[in-house]
């Protein structure tokens, strides 16, 4: 089945990026669309055919004799093709969000039960000294090293598959490969791992999924050029972080933990049937309480949404499309050359994401090439 044609997409338009209908992030999915893609008619002041439709008794009276207008009716019917319908789609669409706050409420009192972290002394220690002025690698390094545990997990990530450029046997060198940004970020993961607490062998697969989706959305960034490296990289770090403390309180999640690791959209809903919460909204809670960005936070709590329209900032819009596309690509580059070709088929079926980040589809095969040697070395 072919994917729908967005009206700039059918009428190849060159403005596509200036118009309205492109734009209007509540439409999209009105009829498969992206944005007011296949709502165009609806939509004030869209272009179309290099002239501005301002007023909407002269825009309804041009779009109803448009090719693409009367393609949509024909394939949808007349009733699917209103202003009605689409205000009502829009209606519900916007609705939905205020879901989240209730979510929240439960979740919070969930993580409560068995503790949400918060952003561990060390870490707190860290941000001061690195804010110093008079700080040094070595002030930083002798700092870490008091904690030696932390030490050690921090040197094994540097030595990784997702690092490694030359053999580390100490902070110093962990900082010069990992770079202070990581390095931090590491610290803070590392951290909150220690505060898990959960034993369970899987947990190194969640660990392993977690860098390597950093890793891919950090690369993901560098290649758009104007999304934060870093946030792309705490995204991915701890966009499955609330499942290990899922898992800590019931333990029956063990047969969802798979699921919840891949791009799997359902798995929201399975979670909150079985446990009245999810690890979408259960990572915001714990991203927020260690001390992550905002945005960073609610790109977290909506990874597992394919709809990136529901982030009204565009930094938040493109931060979550990179996550999404990194999680995406993490999953299906672990299939088998069998099934190459449809796993890239799938990654490029996002077009908004692909939109969004402006990447086409020698990018996507591009950026699974990226991270192939990486992860066949986690096998």
């Amino acid at each position: 089945m072919s994917t729908p044609l967005n009206c700039w997409e059918k009428r190849r338009c060159g403005n596509c990026r200036e118009c309205p209908a492109s734009k209007y992030e509540p439409a999209t999915g009105f009829l498969g669309g992206q944005f007011a893609g296949r709502g165009c008619l609806f939509i004030k002041g869209t272009q179309c055919s290099e002239n501005t439709m301002g007023n909407m008794r002269t825009k309804i009276k041009y779009c109803t004799g448009c090719d693409f207008f009367k393609r949509l009716r024909k394939e949808n019917g007349e009733e699917a093709v209103t202003i009605t319908a689409f205000n009502e789609y829009v209606k519900k669409k916007t609705a939905n969000r205020n879901l989240d706050a209730d979510k929240l409420r439960k979740t919070e009192a969930i993580l409560k039960s068995i503790g949400i972290p918060t952003q561990p002394k060390i870490v707190l220690e860290l941000n001061r000294e690195v804010n110093n002025v008079n700080a040094s690698i070595q002030s930083i390094a002798n700092l870490i090293s008091k904690d030696v545990s932390l030490s050690a997990q921090i040197i094994k990530v540097a030595n990784s598959p997702f690092f490694a450029v030359r053999k580390c046997d100490s902070i110093i060198g962990a900082i010069n490969i990992l770079g202070l940004d990581n390095f931090k970020n590491i610290v803070l993961i590392s951290a909150m791992r220690n505060a898990i607490r959960v034993d369970s062998p899987i947990l190194e697969k969640f660990w392993n999924h977690s860098m390597l989706v950093a890793r891919i959305a950090t690369l993901i960034a560098k290649r758009v050029g104007d999304i934060s490296e870093n946030n792309a990289f705490m995204a991915g770090l701890f966009h499955d972080c609330a499942t290990p403390f899922l898992l800590k309180k019931y333990p029956a999640y063990m047969k969802d933990f798979e699921k919840a690791l891949s791009n799997d959209t359902s798995i929201i809903e399975i979670e909150d049937k079985e446990f009245n919460t999810s690890h979408a909204i259960g990572g915001y809670i714990v991203s927020k309480s260690m001390g992550l960005a905002d945005d960073v936070c609610d790109v977290v709590m909506h990874h597992h949404n394919a709809d990136v329209s529901i982030h009204t900032d565009s930094n938040n819009r493109r931060l979550a499309a990179c996550l999404f596309m990194a999680d995406c690509i993490s999953f299906y580059q672990h299939v088998s050359n069998f099934e190459h070709t449809f796993s890239l088929e799938k990654l490029q079926s996002y077009k908004q994401m692909m939109f969004e980040l402006d990447l086409d589809k020698e990018d996507v095969v591009n950026l699974c090439e990226d991270v192939e040697e990486i992860a066949g070395q986690l096998v």
